[in-house]
């Protein structure tokens, strides 16, 4: 199973910067509309992740990341 880490939560997508995310990060949409940012290599760790803590979300897409995730670590700002 790959890891899954929440980046940020209740953002806005008009704030998310793609330059400062790595490629392997997601926007998920919960079904209330509240963003998070999340990284994982799988969107199907994503789905359990979020399944198991009784969150129903809507979708799961790509954040468009330009960082390569071997060379970059994620800091506390988007």
């Amino acid at each position: 199973m790959s890891q899954v880490k929440v980046v940020a939560e209740n953002v806005e997508l008009s704030e998310i910067d793609p330059r400062r995310l790595t490629s392997d990060c997601h926007t998920v949409t919960r079904e209330d509309g509240v963003v998070d940012v999340v990284k994982s290599t799988k969107r199907v760790s994503i789905f359990d992740i979020y399944h198991d803590l009784g969150i129903r979300i809507r979708n799961i897409e790509l954040s468009g990341g330009v960082l390569n995730p071997k060379y970059h670590k994620l800091g506390d700002t988007l």
